[in-house]
C-alpha cells in the first residue's frame, strides 16, 4: 500500500496485489482504494478478490507483517484460507526499526537474515540464526509493563515469526515428518498466517513497488479515485492486449 501525495484530491491509500507469471513478468491483478489500513479493510478486499475468481489460496501472498495479518485471521475462521508469506525486506527494516539504539549495520543484517530465509532444511536455519546470534550478540535493554528490565536479541525476535511464514524449508510441498514435528514443537501456537506454500524464489514483494508496476504508474497517487482506476483499468487493458499478440506471434 502506498499514501496518496499530499496534492491529490484523495486523501487515502491504494493497495494493489501484483501476480507474476512463468516468464518473470508481473500483471495487476487488484486494486483497492482505502481511507487507511485495518482489518476489515483487508477482510474486504481479500474476500472480493476471490469472489471475482482470484485464487488466493492457491499461491503465497507476499505482504508485509501490518493488518493483512488479521485478516488473515479471521476470514480462516469463515473457512477461507490464504496463505501469507512476510516480505524479508520489511522484516528487515523492522528489525532496524526495532534496535535502533544498537545502530546495527543494515548490509551484514541483511546478509544474515537472508540466509536465514533461504535455509532449505532445519540445520541450515539453525546454523544462520547461531551466525545471526554471534554477529550481534549486544541485547537491546528494555523494561516490560512491570518495569523489570528485559533484554531482546535480535536473532530471538526472528525465531519469534513462524518460519511457515518467511522460511524456504517451512514452506516444502514434500515437507518431511521431521520439519513438521519441529514446527510443531518450537511454533505451537503461533500463527503461521497460512499453509506452506512453495516460494517459487521470492522472498519480497517488491514487484508491486518498481517503475512500471508500482503505485507511482502515470503519476496516479496524485490523481483522484475514479481517475486512479480509470488509469489502472487503461493499463490492465493494455496488458491484455499485449498477451494476446504474444500470444498470437508464439502460434504463428
Amino acid at each position: 500500500a502506498c499514501h496518496m501525495q499530499s496534492n491529490s484530491p484523495y486523501s487515502g491509500k491504494q493497495t494493489q496485489i501484483v501476480g507474476r507469471d512463468g516468464n518473470r513478468k508481473t500483471h495487476l491483478l487488484a486494486i483497492m482504494l482505502h481511507p487507511s489500513e485495518t482489518v476489515e479493510n483487508w477482510c474486504w478486499f481479500f474476500g472480493n478478490c476471490i469472489k471475482a475468481g482470484i485464487a488466493l489460496s492457491e499461491k503465497p501472498i507476499q505482504s508485509d507483517r501490518g493488518h493483512q495479518r488479521g485478516a488473515q485471521l479471521a476470514l480462516n475462521e469463515c473457512g477461507i484460507t490464504i496463505s501469507l508469506k512476510f516480505c524479508i525486506l520489511h522484516i528487515i527494516n523492522n528489525i532496524l526499526h526495532r534496535f535502533d539504539k544498537l545502530k546495527l549495520q543494515g548490509k551484514v543484517l541483511s546478509s544474515l537474515v537472508y540466509k536465514v530465509q533461504k535455509s532449505e532444511n532445519i540445520t541450515k536455519y539453525e546454523e544462520a540464526l547461531t551466525a545471526l546470534a554471534r554477529t550481534f550478540s549486544t541485547p537491546l535493554i528494555t523494561k516490560d509493563s512491570h518495569g523489570n528490565v528485559v533484554e531482546e536479541y535480535v536473532h530471538q525476535y526472528v525465531m519469534k515469526i513462524h518460519p511457515t511464514s518467511f522460511c524456504v524449508f517451512a514452506n516444502d510441498e514434500y515437507m518431511t515428518v521431521e520439519t513438521k514435528r519441529y514446527l510443531d514443537e518450537h511454533w505451537y501456537g503461533e500463527p503461521s498466517y497460512g499453509d506452506p506454500k512453495p516460494l517459487f524464489g521470492w522472498s519480497c514483494s517488491t514487484a508491486n513497488e518498481g517503475e512500471h508496476n508500482g503505485m507511482t504508474f502515470d503519476t496516479s497517487r496524485k490523481c483522484g479515485p475514479l481517475t486512479i482506476l480509470e488509469k489502472w483499468c487503461e493499463r490492465a487493458n493494455d496488458r491484455v492486449v499485449q498477451l494476446l499478440k504474444s500470444t498470437k506471434q508464439v502460434r504463428g
